[in-house]
């Protein structure tokens, strides 16, 4: 009889326990899934600035919406990710040299026969006075906290640097590929796909390539001038806004 009357207190602790389990799960779900976005955002944002200022213009005269910089976010890094794991397939000996090195030097110094560096330690550790100890481990530990609480949002920048960096390279690296491309005109360019006529009152205008666009506004490279034109949209028709200096 005891043990039926015990039963639901014994189902409680259990149920607490698992109630538990899943508001951590929710909360790191959470917390990753902001540190994701975030991450995506900054990657986005840095390759849309670098592409554009391959070109010397100012990204914020194009603005990108939110979903369009997430996704490229995402592209850059996964095409990080994939470059790495395809280094790692290409060069998996060295990883293995690595790993079989570190483990040799790992079981040298924990499975050592006369176990020398344990012995050493122990040796001078006896030697200093108990309270020496203790007020070096305590303040070890004191320290420790300390440095965590007050360095951990520079831990948080240099996380977020990461993704910084990598959409700065993939932009560069587009941007310079388009720059190269661009150069040698509509006819014989790797992208000459790309190649598009500007045309007002059914006339042609321009013929060059897009290189950006908003709702107000229109970058054009022209190959055969060799300049880079900001254009505005209107409901005349294109007028040419500026001009850069030459792209090569």
């Amino acid at each position: 009889m005891s043990s039926a009357a015990d039963a639901p207190h014994q189902a409680e602790p259990q149920a607490a326990a698992s109630s538990f389990s899943w508001d951590a799960l929710l909360k790191w779900s959470a917390f990753l899934i902001t540190i994701g976005g975030l991450a995506l955002h900054v990657a986005g944002s840095r390759y849309h600035e670098a592409r554009i200022a391959a070109w010397g213009l100012e990204a914020d005269l194009f603005p990108k919406p939110v979903e369009w910089v997430l996704m490229t976010g995402y592209d850059v890094i996964v095409g990080a990710i994939i470059s790495i794991y395809l280094y790692l397939k290409t060069n998996w000996w060295m990883l293995a040299l690595w790993g079989i090195v570190g483990f040799v030097a790992v079981m040298l110094v924990l499975h050592n026969k006369e176990d020398v560096p344990k012995r050493i330690l122990r040796t001078w550790l006896k030697r200093l006075p108990r309270w020496l100890l203790t007020f070096g481990f305590g303040s070890s530990y004191v320290s420790l906290i300390c440095v965590f609480v007050l360095y951990s949002p520079l831990l948080f920048a240099a996380l977020l640097y990461l993704p910084a960096q990598l959409g700065k390279e993939a932009g560069d690296k587009t941007g310079n590929t388009e720059v190269t491309q661009y150069s040698k005109g509509c006819e014989i360019s790797a992208l000459k796909q790309r190649c598009i006529v500007f045309r007002r009152d059914g006339q042609p205008e321009l013929k060059g390539f897009l290189i950006e666009s908003s709702d107000s506004q229109l970058a054009i490279y022209l190959p055969e001038q060799k300049q880079v034109q900001v254009m505005r949209r209107d409901s005349m028709g294109l007028v040419i806004l500026s001009y850069s200096d030459d792209t090569e």
